[in-house]
């Protein structure tokens, strides 16, 4: 599987697993090259050839390990894992402002506006061979 992003692939973790990874003698920090490449939002650094991403969406299964230890899912994604179809119509945010007032006797002083947005959105895995998940503990 080729690699995701600039000769790397691109990992998630959690962050109580981010300790262990800075700690190893081969660890680079993404300000070490931030000038020649692109850094994606949470990215800290790289590792073993994979860019690390730092989200608390990444699995957790409390308990689950030895002893009841937590056990914690970082994936490694290569290029063409997933794909984000045009959803037609649909991709452009919908922004809804309801105006002062706008709510009748609910809000008989006019007290309460609102401002919101929805979204569709749509994510498909297209090769499950681009996709690892590396179960593993953290150093507490």
């Amino acid at each position: 599987v080729p690699p995701a992003a600039g000769g790397d692939y691109i990992g998630f973790v959690h962050p109580d697993g981010v300790f262990d990874l800075t700690g190893d003698a081969a660890w680079v920090n993404a300000a070490n090259y931030a000038g020649a490449t692109r850094i994606f939002d949470g990215e800290l650094g790289r590792l073993w050839g994979v860019r690390f991403i730092e989200t608390t969406n990444a699995p957790v299964w409390a308990g689950q390990g030895a002893t009841g230890a937590d056990v914690y899912g970082t994936i490694i994604v290569g290029r063409g894992a997933y794909g984000i179809p045009e959803l037609t119509g649909e991709s452009s945010p919908d922004i809804i402002v309801k105006q002062l007032g706008s709510a009748g006797t609910a809000d008989p002083l006019n007290q309460r506006a609102t401002a919101g947005w929805k979204v569709a959105h749509a994510t498909r895995r297209l090769a499950e061979e681009a996709i690892v998940r590396i179960e593993h503990g953290v150093t507490a």
